[in-house]
């Protein structure tokens, strides 16, 4: 009884001892069920906006063309750790609709992507770019990760954001 006593002290003290050492770690989670313009935690850029709850990327009163619309998180978000070098695992849902408003031809496509806070917009970079390049920015690495589909192909796509 003794030494199981005993045991059972020393891991208490090795665990009051080590828990300063033990990293804590914060999880963030949040849920958008609706989209208003007086959500403070969503940004909208470009032609984006807010419509009956639902986010509207491009304007589709408008002449049809080159148009880029977008929505960031307002608050930055930690993905890895530069100290440690660790990396932060992250899930996202979300479900979306690309209409052609019955128009006889058409092209849209949307990407989730993680970038730098403050990111803008890049000049040019409507189309095949969708909003995160240009011609001249395409190769820099600003943009470390991009999930992209597309509904239509060119002759200039780069392959990602082929139609699928």
């Amino acid at each position: 009884m003794s030494c199981s006593l005993s045991l059972c002290t020393l891991f208490i003290l090795f665990s009051l001892v080590c828990y300063p050492v033990i990293p804590l770690v914060s999880s963030l989670s949040f849920n958008i069920d609706s989209f208003d313009t007086n959500l403070n935690t969503i940004l909208y850029e470009g032609t984006a906006r807010s419509k009956s709850g639902s986010v509207e990327l491009t304007n589709s009163y408008i002449q049809p063309g080159y148009q880029v619309g977008r929505i960031q998180y307002s608050k930055p978000i930690n993905i890895w750790d530069s100290g440690t070098g660790r990396q932060a695992d992250f899930f996202t849902r979300f479900s979306f609709t690309i209409s052609t408003n019955n128009a006889t031809e058409y092209g849209d496509g949307m990407a989730l992507f993680l970038a730098p806070v403050g990111f803008p917009i890049p000049p040019n970079s409507a189309g095949e770019f969708l909003g995160l390049f240009n011609a001249s920015t395409f190769e820099e690495p600003r943009v470390k990760n991009s999930k992209n589909r597309s509904t239509t192909e060119t002759t200039t796509d780069r392959g990602s954001n082929k139609k699928r």
